[in-house]
């Protein structure tokens, strides 16, 4: 008797742990691996738009590399409700979207001395510290 195995390479599934920390004019979005990879995960596609509260809101999405499990978006509005998305794609293609609201806070005085938020754990901060125009 004769075996073939069949192996069905799927897209992924959505990153998980993902989370965002929202600032006046930035939104930090950390993340790790779907916990169903289905394949060998090549890159992520993250981005935000504004939320309008339709299910339609068209989220421009810009891609990173496989290694990458953090983006700081930039160039948000203070005080606005924002979508944000991240992918995870294959070789097949790219996986389920996984999605988060935030809104972005007032411009104050604690955030141009660009003090690390309670929100936000330092190590991510540190890192994005030198990038953020304060």
């Amino acid at each position: 008797m004769n075996f073939a195995v069949v192996v069905f390479i799927v897209e992924p599934g959505q990153p998980s742990e993902v989370n965002v920390y929202a600032f006046a004019k930035y939104i930090l979005v950390t993340w790790e691996p779907p916990l169903e990879p289905n394949g060998i995960i090549t890159k992520y596609r993250v981005g935000s738009a504004v939320n309008t509260g339709s299910e339609d809101v068209v989220v421009d999405k810009e891609e990173v590399g496989n290694s990458v499990r953090r983006k700081l978006l930039e160039n948000q509005e203070p005080e606005k409700n924002y979508v944000v998305e991240i992918q995870a794609a294959t070789s097949k293609g790219w996986g389920e979207i996984a999605k988060k609201t935030t809104t972005t806070v007032k411009l104050s005085g604690k955030l141009l001395n660009c003090n690390i938020p309670e929100s936000i754990e330092a190590r991510y901060w540190k890192s994005f510290k030198n990038e953020v125009k304060c």
